[in-house]
């Protein structure tokens, strides 16, 4: 089995994110890091939504709630702009998450991006004793949901598909739209492919690339096909290894 870097202690189901995201939940485990991710949702049915600004329109009112007045801001403002959110409002969203986090008293977390996609979730030193990783990792959520979870889905969405499909359908449909796989590659496909990937031997990510060894129809180590991934939010998919958070220095 090939090994897995990353453990996840915290991918809470907030009903609003993508899908794809409880898809990397699964299976990525090891002693060394836990993420502190509060992203997902098998709970709010993305499915139904054919387009970004339906999306929007449904998270505004299924969530009136818990959304906080900044994001619903931005989320009006993406009404106005066929569905999408802009990369200012992105990437303030994001700057106002590692804001909430200093002003808790924590090092700024790093923010790591893919293609120009952040990745969701921070990984901690499962050196840190429980109580303080639990601490932190509430803290962390509650940042989220504050400063960027809404925002970032629609973000996600609006920069995805103009049909919001879900995983891994949105990943196929961006490697369609970007020429990277054959017009008979399907979702099936991409899932047993994957699958075969999760089950190699434990050379690691960048030793089955060099060697022309993944079992992927595509070259998933390019800009093209990482963006596409990066999307989705297929962390476990993505060359670049995680950056451990220190909060405490």
């Amino acid at each position: 089995m090939r090994s897995k870097v990353l453990k996840k202690i915290a991918c809470v189901c907030i009903p609003l994110l993508l899908a794809v995201n409880c898809s990397a939940c699964g299976d990525q485990t090891t002693s060394k890091s836990s993420d502190t991710s509060s992203n997902s949702s098998t709970h709010f049915d993305i499915s139904s939504y054919h387009s970004a600004s339906e999306y929007i329109k449904g998270v505004l009112t299924t969530f009136k709630q818990q959304i906080s007045d900044p994001q619903r801001e931005v989320l009006e403002r993406a009404l106005e702009h066929d569905g999408q959110v802009s990369d200012t409002d992105y990437h303030n969203a994001w700057q106002q998450y590692s804001k909430c986090l200093v002003d808790k008293g924590y090092n700024p977390p790093p923010l790591q991006l893919d293609s120009g996609i952040y990745r969701s979730g921070i990984f901690l030193d499962a050196n840190l004793p429980e109580e303080q990783r639990t601490k932190v990792s509430k803290d962390a959520k509650a940042c989220d949901l504050e400063t960027k979870s809404f925002v970032n889905a629609a973000y996600l969405v609006s920069k995805g598909n103009s049909q919001v499909t879900g995983y891994p359908n949105d990943i196929v449909d961006c490697l369609h739209k970007r020429n990277l796989v054959s017009d008979s590659y399907t979702a099936n496909q991409f899932n047993e492919e994957e699958s075969q990937f999760n089950n190699t031997s434990d050379r690691s990510f960048s030793e089955l690339i060099q060697q022309g060894q993944t079992p992927f129809s595509f070259d998933i180590a390019s800009q093209d096909a990482q963006y596409c991934l990066a999307l989705s939010g297929a962390k476990h998919l993505l060359k670049e290894d995680s950056i451990e958070w220190h909060p405490f220095g």
